[in-house]
């Protein structure tokens, strides 16, 4: 694929909201270090706000899918997505932001995934998305909302999620118990996929000084990527590629899982003794007994054990809530809308 800089400059002036990988070369290189050739034969990619499409055709290339829909509402990218249109590749102008254009593709017969079974990564489909737009972190929301729910793409089998995201975003994704940037998304995506980084340039000035707590997985990427010549875009702001594979066990009580790591984190760096509260009247000394050994942990520094423990007690707590969920905000999160559910 050969574009000129001048052609580049026109359409990311105007469409300076996204950030598009730009070095060939490089989307092979990693693509290989995936280990994607090797996994996925026949398959099909569905690669959502492709921009220019040079991550798209390393894709291609690479992976020589049985099909490839590409999904972009952006027309000022068309003039380069229309160069990888195959018989088996769809340039789509559907918003993947909306839940109905995957079923509109099912309708068209464009997209039919095969079930597989939970115990294995589903190997003929697999899902890229370029989230830098500003609305990438709320659909990194509810991606993470459809693995736990088991919905969407994901009520087919376990199917990987390769994004790009702005790398604010990638440092609240990514950040384990005790590290700096640890927030309510990380603890959901700790619980429901293992996570692979890809690229990432650091967004943090702390990360840049080495500071203690520093994400451990986004210190090693698998590739080393330069900006300035590898991205364009109107102006800089890092980017990561990170790789989301759902895990095999569904987390228990997910409801009351879900309600506990965001009641907790409205006061993230409040020790437990005091943030109990947060999940109802009493909270504080009713809980306290079974998990006096936590009372004195902050919220960012839990595990995903020792939250599940927190639930346990909550369960069995006789005067929790009733009402676990602001339904207002679940549809807002894509779970369990009616285009999702009929998909």
């Amino acid at each position: 694929m050969q574009n000129t800089k001048g052609e580049w400059q026109k359409v990311i002036t105007r469409l300076h909201n996204r950030k598009n990988f730009a070095n060939y070369d490089l989307a092979t290189q990693a693509i290989r270090k995936l280990g994607y050739p090797d996994f996925y034969k026949n398959a099909t990619i569905v690669d959502a706000y492709s921009g220019a499409g040079v991550f798209s055709a390393a894709l291609h290339n690479e992976l020589n899918p049985s099909t490839h829909i590409i999904l972009e509402p952006l027309k000022g990218y068309y003039k380069f997505l229309k160069i990888l249109e195959r018989p088996n590749v769809f340039v789509e102008d559907l918003d993947p932001f909306r839940w109905g254009s995957f079923g509109t593709l099912r309708e068209q017969g464009k997209l039919a995934p095969e079930e597989q079974p939970y115990s294995q990564v589903h190997n003929k489909l697999l899902f890229v998305a370029n989230l830098s737009h500003p609305q990438g972190e709320q659909l990194t929301a509810q991606y993470l909302n459809c693995i736990s729910n088991r919905s969407w793409l994901e009520k087919y089998g376990r199917v990987r999620l390769l994004l790009w995201m702005r790398a604010k975003v990638a440092e609240k994704l990514v950040a384990n118990a005790g590290e700096l940037g640890r927030h309510r998304m990380a603890v959901q995506r700790d619980s429901c996929c293992d996570v692979r980084v890809v690229f990432h340039e650091p967004f943090s000035s702390k990360a840049n000084s080495g500071a203690q707590g520093y994400p451990a997985l986004l210190k090693t990427p698998l590739c080393e990527y330069d900006y300035k010549r590898d991205v364009k875009a109107q102006s800089h702001s890092p980017l990561s590629l990170i790789e989301l594979t759902p895990k095999e066990q569904e987390v228990e009580n997910l409801d009351e899982f879900e309600y506990v790591n965001k009641m907790l984190f409205i006061s993230r760096s409040t020790p437990l003794r005091a943030s109990l509260n947060t999940l109802g009247p009493g909270g504080s000394d009713d809980l306290a007994e079974p998990l006096k050994d936590l009372l004195d942990k902050v919220p960012t520094d839990l595990t995903i054990p020792e939250l599940e423990r927190i639930v346990k007690a909550f369960v069995n707590w006789p005067f929790r809530p009733d009402f676990l969920h602001n339904f207002y905000e679940e549809a807002l999160m894509g779970r369990g809308s009616n285009e999702d559910k009929h998909f």
